[in-house]
């Protein structure tokens, strides 16, 4: 599997899923709960709770894999788990691409619609920005319960991606209205999490980054004591046992 010999490097990114049917090597496995699901029972205090560690989580997450080389290609609500301490695991890395590092270019057409960047539905070569975009779509979902595109009929929606400007509510925070806008933008070399620091944006201010990459921040989601969902136990997996 592609990140199981870094899945001890970095506590935020998480192995491919593996269906019980095919892997018994594991000590415990049960139905996981998705973020979206919880997010939705909190949709009021979201844009404060989200300053803290779960989208703060996945940037330490994406971060890493791109240093790594490593384009996700597939970042959206229902690859993002929780464990049972509340933290962030990106899951699914079945459209993952290799040895993509820094403006290296790739081509192939891959993803999920509605969080597909414009470089990749316009068939144009792209890097890590994409999984940029898609981290920002994922996040407008989170914080508001609606997708910021969506059209049943998949030409229409390709062409809203491609041509219409992403329409931001004025009820966020400031600081979220503006990290959202600098995440979902058209042009991708000027993306924030591919250009600048996005760790030292406004909206992370509060974030000891040093703290959440030990894994010492405590999440404000606990779905094990608060919520009556399984939760995917991935730390107890152990590849080739």
């Amino acid at each position: 599997m592609m990140l199981a010999k870094l899945r001890n490097r970095e506590p935020y990114v998480a192995i491919k899923y593996i269906e019980k049917t095919k892997e018994t090597n594991y000590n415990s496995l049960v139905t996981e709960a998705q973020v979206l699901q919880i997010s939705r029972e909190c949709r009021e205090t979201l844009p404060r709770l989200y300053r803290f560690s779960n989208p703060a989580e996945m940037i330490c997450g994406l971060q890493f894999l791109h240093n790594e080389g490593i384009i996700h290609r597939d970042i959206k609500r229902l690859n993002i788990l929780l464990d049972d301490k509340g933290h962030v695991r990106i899951s699914d890395f079945g459209l993952a691409k290799q040895n993509v590092f820094e403006d290296n270019t790739i081509t192939s057409g891959v993803g999920t619609l509605g969080y597909m960047a414009p470089e990749i539905l316009q068939e144009k070569p792209y890097n890590a920005a994409v999984d940029w975009w898609s981290f920002g779509v994922t996040i407008f979902e989170m914080v508001t319960g609606v997708a910021l595109f969506a059209n049943n009929d998949s030409e229409e929606l390709i062409d809203s991606i491609i041509m219409d400007r992403p329409v931001i509510p004025q009820w966020l925070d400031e600081e979220l209205k503006d990290l959202l806008k600098k995440l979902i933008r058209k042009k991708p070399r000027r993306c924030l999490g591919l250009r600048g620091n996005i760790r030292r944006h406004p909206f992370y201010e509060s974030i000891n980054w040093m703290v959440l990459e030990e894994e010492g921040a405590k999440s404000p989601f606990q779905p094990s004591e608060v919520h009556d969902l399984q939760i995917q136990i991935i730390n107890d997996y152990r590849p080739g046992k």
